[in-house]
């Protein structure tokens, strides 16, 4: 509990400011061991990457890392970003494990059999239609926990505006993405995506 303490009050600007680029990814990775143990899998390596500015994140399940955009790092009012990618990409991770390894349950019940669908189908982030990829099943559920994560935060940073407009961000772009789909896709969105995921297992 207090080891959970130290590494989540990192955060806070008078404490962020003062560390250097190595520090805040020691911090990173301390973020990812505790979400891993949460969510009962084992940790993925935390790799600072150039993404430019559209790519916060990506799980890469091969070797069990995590790459995040190096601007969280560089940037003071950025790591609340870097924060919620990691509890984005750590769910893609929690998500694989419960797919592709020995606990995977068919259940016609188990949001595993969904998300192992939608990881065989996957859509890139490249589609001209945004919402085949940010409302497929396994990016909406990461999305979704990653906020709810970030949520749990408001009381120990409700002085922090850097965090106010961060979590605001997050929520407000939660909404929209539901918006969106029934712009692009219709209605049935939900049918229109997996549609569309079984297409691409199909062609693989």
């Amino acid at each position: 509990m207090f080891f959970r303490f130290l590494t989540y009050n990192k955060f806070k600007e008078k404490h962020w400011s003062k560390l250097s680029y190595d520090e805040r990814l020691t911090v990173f990775q301390k973020l990812e061991n505790i979400q891993a143990k949460k969510l009962h899998r084992l940790p993925c390596e935390i790799v600072p990457k150039d993404l430019g500015k559209d790519i916060a994140g990506y799980f890469e399940s091969k070797n069990k890392r995590i790459y995040i955009n190096q601007d969280y790092l560089l940037e003071d009012n950025l790591r609340f970003f870097g924060m919620v990618t990691l509890f984005h990409e750590g769910r893609h991770a929690f998500q694989y494990k419960c797919c592709f390894e020995k606990d995977y349950n068919d259940s016609i019940f188990s949001p595993a059999r969904k998300w192992r669908k939608n990881f065989l189908g996957y859509v890139n982030g490249d589609e001209d239609i945004t919402s085949f990829y940010t409302m497929q099943p396994v990016e909406r559920d990461a999305t979704k926990y990653a906020l709810y994560r970030l949520k749990q935060f408001r009381n120990r940073f409700k002085e922090s505006f850097v965090f106010q407009k961060t979590l605001e961000f997050m929520e407000r772009d939660f909404m929209e993405a539901k918006l969106n789909a029934k712009k692009e896709l219709g209605f049935f969105y939900n049918l229109k995506i997996a549609q569309k995921t079984k297409r691409n297992h199909e062609k693989k």
